[in-house]
């Protein structure tokens, strides 16, 4: 590819084929690696916590750390900074941001620690168990009010082989896993979340015709 590498593909619009960002905000729904946990809310001051804000903040922090990028330093490329940091449920020294973060540490935040209104989907924190050997296990987990669901199933064979993912449409969110069987089956995330599943349109502003298509 060259270098150095191209700051425009590390911009805030994800629609551009070759385009990398760090997240994507759609509707209620910010998607980014790890999640933001409190601590690094904390850091954002005077800031908004809307899904798209925290997107355009992450995407023009890797857009100016691409920018940096010098093929004579080393490492040719720093990514400083709190965004960047990982914290101590991964080993490092920082606050931990939203490449770093460990699910553990969404699932157990107060709700009042994080965004209002906004559901946050991640990865970075496979799961352990494997759905081909169990139907008891749920590789996509999620915080009983939707405020953070974790994607990672653990695809790896490092992991556990699952097979898993999202479907979000008509104001529902379905984990879709591949069981014992070999078939998909359906875990309802929205039905079994704190708030009843009719009120998510009401609870977290929907998904419009557009947005759906988008998911």
């Amino acid at each position: 590819p060259g270098w150095p590498p191209r700051a425009d593909k590390a911009g805030t619009d994800a629609g551009g084929p070759g385009r990398v960002v760090g997240a994507v905000a759609v509707g209620p729904f910010l998607f980014t690696h790890a999640g933001f946990r409190p601590a690094m809310l904390e850091r954002v001051q005077g800031g908004e916590h809307t899904p798209a804000a925290l997107a355009d903040l992450v995407n023009a922090a890797l857009r100016r750390a691409v920018d940096a990028c010098s093929p004579a330093a080393r490492p040719p490329c720093s990514f400083d900074g709190d965004l960047f940091s990982a914290g101590r449920d991964r080993g490092g020294a920082g606050v931990g941001g939203p490449f770093w973060t460990d699910f553990s540490v969404l699932a157990q935040a107060p709700a009042d620690a994080l965004p209002t209104g906004v559901i946050q989907v991640v990865g970075h924190s496979a799961a352990r168990c494997a759905a081909w050997r169990t139907d008891k296990c749920e590789p996509i987990r999620a915080r009983p009010d939707l405020a953070a669901i974790v994607v990672d199933a653990g695809l790896s064979e490092a992991y556990a082989s699952n097979r898993a993912f999202l479907d979000i449409r008509h104001g529902r969110i379905l984990a879709r896993t591949r069981g014992v069987d070999g078939t998909y089956r359906d875990t309802d995330l929205t039905a079994a979340a704190s708030c009843p599943s009719s009120s998510f349109d009401h609870h977290h502003g929907g998904l419009g015709a557009a947005e759906e298509e988008t998911l």
